[in-house]
């Protein structure tokens, strides 16, 4: 799957919550809180702040959290009609200082939402699957595992 096929299943998905539920009062709002949740468990897999802990991460479980993130990411490009074009020029390759940057995004997103800040959001979380050693394809393995997932819930009533 390319990741242009990736982004269009993604927004295929958007389409069947809303079909599902209909139109979510405060959508963009709860997206940003439910990223800065993802981003947080994704930090929290890769294990890179426990200096207190000898506890190897699994790159399994970082890569479905990461996949997590970047649909979560995608559906803002989706909202804004963004394309999913990646660009990793000039970001740092310290995984402190991107994820930094990533939650202070995310946060100032709610109050004050912009182009930059959502493609920056998404770029970033692409070149953290690169730091961390992903390959696209496993990112998009891992997002593609997701959108079946996914699926499978909304099919699920009491979910």
């Amino acid at each position: 799957m390319t990741l242009q096929e990736l982004y269009f299943k993604n927004c295929e998905l958007d389409q069947k919550y809303v079909e599902k539920y209909g139109m979510i009062p405060d959508y963009f709002a709860k997206n940003c809180i439910a990223l800065l949740v993802e981003l947080g468990e994704f930090t929290n897999e890769t294990k890179c702040f426990k200096y207190w802990s000898v506890k190897k991460p699994k790159k399994d479980e970082m890569l479905e959290e990461l996949a997590d993130c970047l649909m979560l990411s995608m559906q803002f490009l989706h909202y804004y009609h963004f394309d999913c074009e990646v660009n990793m020029t000039g970001l740092t390759d310290s995984v402190l200082e991107l994820l930094n940057e990533l939650f202070q995004m995310t946060s100032c997103l709610m109050q004050e939402a912009s182009v930059a800040r959502v493609k920056g959001i998404y770029w970033r979380l692409w070149k953290l699957g690169k730091v961390f050693g992903f390959s696209q394809e496993e990112i998009i393995d891992a997002c593609e595992k997701k959108i079946k997932k996914c699926y499978h819930r909304l099919e699920d009533e009491n979910y």
